[in-house]
């Protein structure tokens, strides 16, 4: 018998009796197992469950070529679910790589620790840093939502069933969200590798943007559909059904052939890639292809070079609005000299305008972008959605240039520029310049 079967046996057979006599750890899957002897109940709850996790510890070290974590951070899976590549050693040693929805994110893999706990069940543990996990649980990160939260991932994981020796299904301490882990038939790293480049090929949402493409239309279980990629880049897909009109958010995670959802929508719980025709397909028929993009060509307007003017700048500044995302601008240039300086823009599709509103600033340890009422008045706010917009300045002849309005939003106050703030502290000067009174941008 193979060692790997035999150690995986075991394991499910210690685990189905044990631990569901200590009803701490439900490992369930196996009915063909045969029924072990009443003696297997003379040993205490706390002896059989020790046994359980040195299995553990064998199935785990077993698999040499590593397992495969379908990861999904935030207990209400906003951030979707991303492949985690895991070897264990067996003297507590880890090697982990990730997917994450992160610009520039390295895929190679990082050596941390871990340890098996037993006390009335068997958890897993990753309890010294890795960037490459952690990213997920560190609050200290910006991601997500932010400093203090980040993705509010798990790095703890209750073992709570089995349905195969190459299969295990951990359970998130902190989110509650059952993942599974399992042996690819090729190694962990071999399958991560697989779905970086499958990403490559399929639709993601980046890939849609830059293509100037916009939504996937066809069917999934055999109605007709609109689903949208997230435009922040997680693994979430929002599902339109085209009769009622009725949307749901559906989590997925990326494979080597398509993606994988949380849980089924209509029946239906993978979409394979067809690079052929580019397309999604259920195994039932059904697909998803890309439209055209609606918005691009009023947004594509505002991209390119501008003149930009403010009150206390020695000359105008040169400054670039680059493609974000859909309907993103990423603007740079609006300190001189300072190109880690960088703002977003929107562009509202209905109205035809781009629209800077307050922000947190990269590369700063939690300043915003925040309006000033000045010249007018002193009054500022960093508050969300508070902001100004474009409007084209007819008076100007010889090209387009646009002043920008308030935007109605904060309350009794009216927005004329903008201040750099970094909360309980003031006003942010490391960039040098820290006001911008009644900015104008002038295309070029």
């Amino acid at each position: 018998m193979n060692k790997n079967q035999s150690i995986g046996r075991a394991f499910l057979r210690r685990a189905q009796l044990g631990l569901l006599a200590t009803s701490s750890l439900l490992v369930a899957g196996l009915a063909a197992c045969r029924q072990e002897p009443p003696a297997v109940f003379s040993k205490g709850a706390s002896e059989r469950v020790d046994e359980l996790t040195t299995e553990i510890q064998k199935t785990l070290t077993a698999a040499t070529d590593g397992w495969v974590l379908e990861y999904y951070p935030h207990g209400q899976h906003l951030y979707g679910g991303y492949p985690v590549s895991i070897t264990f050693g067996d003297k507590g040693e880890v090697l982990m790589a990730s997917d994450a929805p992160l610009a520039k994110h390295k895929t190679d893999a990082v050596k941390s620790n871990y340890h098996l706990k037993s006390d009335k069940m068997v958890s897993l543990s990753f309890d010294t840093y890795n960037e490459a996990f952690h990213l997920f649980s560190d609050p200290d990160k910006s991601y997500g939502a932010g400093e203090g939260k980040s993705f509010e991932g798990d790095y703890e994981f209750a073992i709570v069933r089995s349905v195969s020796p190459d299969t295990l299904y951990l359970k998130g301490r902190k989110t509650g969200t059952v993942m599974r882990m399992f042996r690819p038939k090729t190694s962990a790293k071999e399958y991560l590798a697989q779905v970086m480049e499958l990403k490559k090929q399929a639709y993601t949402a980046e890939r849609m943007y830059k293509e100037h493409l916009y939504g996937l239309t066809g069917k999934l279980g055999g109605k007709d559909v609109v689903a949208y990629l997230n435009n922040d880049g997680y693994n979430v897909m929002k599902i339109e059904d085209a009769e009622s009109g009725k949307a749901t958010e559906v989590p997925f995670v990326y494979t080597p052939e398509g993606l994988s959802f949380f849980r089924p929508y209509n029946g239906v719980t993978t979409l394979e890639w067809k690079e052929a025709d580019k397309s999604y397909n259920t195994t039932a028929g059904d697909k998803l292809t890309a439209r055209v993009d609606p918005d691009y060509k009023g947004f594509a307007e505002y991209l390119g070079t501008y003149e930009l003017t403010y009150a206390g700048l020695d000359k105008p500044a040169t400054v670039t609005f680059e493609q974000a995302a859909r309907n993103r601008y990423r603007i740079t240039g609006m300190i001189p000299k300072q190109p880690k300086f960088v703002l977003y823009a929107d562009y509202n599709a209905k109205q035809d305008r781009f629209e800077i509103n307050t922000q947190k600033l990269e590369n700063t340890g939690g300043a915003f972008l925040a309006v000033w009422a000045a010249p007018a008045g002193t009054n500022l706010s960093w508050g969300s959605g508070f902001g100004m917009y474009s409007k084209l300045d007819a008076s100007y002849t010889t090209g387009k240039r646009y002043k920008l309005v308030d935007n109605g939003v904060w309350g009794g106050f009216v927005a004329a520029s903008y201040i750099l703030w970094k909360p309980k502290v003031g006003e942010y000067r490391a960039f040098g310049v820290s006001q911008f009174q009644q900015p104008v941008f002038t295309k070029k």
